[in-house]
């Protein structure tokens, strides 16, 4: 109660800062009600798990008509019939269903035209959100608590981030988590380029020397296009570092990639048809007794866009890498309708060893959605996913996961 006392105080502060200076002021949001069936245990045998998702967003903008701007954004993300405290997927980004889950300032053209500031929580989403993106299916969703120097003119633009993690709140240690970021990229040509810097300090003894528990940095590149009726997505990434484990008394070396790369067409303009085929490919580990880190860890991406729409956890951050290649159909038959149907083969990058004999197969996954947009600012969208593993990967005499939902999204 007392929490929300202070977030309905925090509005009530910035609507007087609008009625005393005369800001501009906005209010939009959206609602968005998803009932979920889950059946992802390779078990027809058992019954399936059902339950509904509700997440709504409240938004509130406030600019001076200059150069300031001042954000705020409610959430409440619930599973019915839970408690306060559970979110689905166990969200490490808030631990409650009512939240400010974004209240941040920007500021433009300080001291010089193009230069800003932005600090408080906000969200980062850049090229098409294989790094960084506000993961947009999940009930809750990502957002950094940090801050931002960020630059632009006709040329080029580039943004500074540095965001805190996790504090340790440790008195004399400093066991914080945190990453800092350099995204830029071109005006005139369709590139961009970044580097991350995550930093987990705490302290871990190697040979008596106190060291943090792992330095990694991630750089990489983004180029995305239309050219006529194709169109194309590229990232390429590559991390390198030091992580320690205390427990083993060994420090490793990061070496790993990443290549995601996507090619589509438009057949038919005048009904959307696009055809499209790409590739995910994440490093695996070729020997797991060595002091080299060759995985492929994620950043901050949205899993649900780029590996399936079931979000199997065995095909995030495997120890073996991933490869995924994929299809894709899509199209608007009707002004208010449109369909997707993806289909995708998943192997490890690395060979795993299945009764004497080694196997890289995973299995495959094909996703169709159906959506209307009849009904006045909503979309309303059917969808059904079924994974079909390999026996080497699940076990024999595996039954194909079936999963599929009903969502309801509202605008206002």
């Amino acid at each position: 109660m007392k929490k929300n006392i202070f977030f309905i105080a925090i509005i009530a502060g910035l609507l007087l800062v609008n009625i005393t200076y005369a800001w501009e002021f906005d209010l939009d949001g959206d609602i968005r009600l998803r009932n979920e069936h889950d059946g992802r245990d390779f078990d027809s045998d058992t019954d399936m798990y059902h339950y509904s998702l509700l997440k709504t967003r409240v938004n509130f903008h406030f600019t001076d008509y200059e150069d300031i701007e001042v954000f705020a954004q409610l959430l409440d993300a619930r599973v019915f019939g839970a408690s306060n405290y559970y979110y689905m997927y166990e969200s490490s980004n808030s631990d409650i269903n009512f939240a400010l889950h974004q209240a941040y300032f920007r500021a433009w053209n300080l001291f010089t035209d193009g230069l800003g500031l932005m600090g408080g929580r906000f969200e980062l989403d850049y090229g098409n959100g294989r790094i960084f993106s506000p993961n947009p299916w999940h009930n809750v969703g990502t957002v950094f608590d940090g801050g931002q120097l960020f630059y632009g003119n006709e040329n080029l633009w580039f943004d500074v981030t540095a965001v805190m993690e996790y504090e340790a709140f440790e008195q004399g240690n400093d066991y914080d988590r945190c990453f800092y970021s350099l995204y830029g990229g071109s005006e005139e040509y369709p590139i961009e380029a970044f580097a991350v810097w995550q930093l987990d300090k705490e302290p871990v003894v190697i040979d008596s020397d106190t060291l943090n528990a792992k330095s990694m940095m991630t750089f990489g590149v983004y180029s995305g296009d239309e050219i006529e009726e194709f169109d194309y997505d590229f990232n390429f990434a590559y991390q390198t570092g030091k992580c320690r484990d205390t427990i083993a008394g060994e420090e490793y070396d990061i070496a790993a990639y990443m290549l995601q790369a996507e090619v589509g067409y438009l057949a038919v303009p005048d009904y959307d048809f696009r055809v499209a085929a790409g590739a995910d490919i994440t490093s695996g580990d070729d020997d797991l007794t060595d002091t080299d880190e060759k995985n492929w860890t994620e950043l901050y991406y949205d899993p649900h866009k780029f590996h399936g729409f079931m979000d199997l956890p065995v095909l995030e951050n495997n120890v073996l890498g991933l490869m995924d290649i994929y299809g894709s159909l899509s199209g608007k038959p009707t002004e208010n309708t449109y369909g997707q149907l993806d289909f995708h083969l998943f192997n490890t990058m690395q060979d795993y060893e299945v009764n004497g004999e080694e196997s890289k197969a995973i299995g495959t996954e094909l996703d169709i959605i159906l959506g209307c947009t009849a009904v006045a600012s909503s979309d309303i969208q059917v969808g059904m996913s079924m994974f079909m593993a390999s026996e080497d990967w699940i076990g024999e005499d595996a039954d194909n996961a079936i999963w599929y939902y009903i969502q309801w999204i509202t605008n206002f």
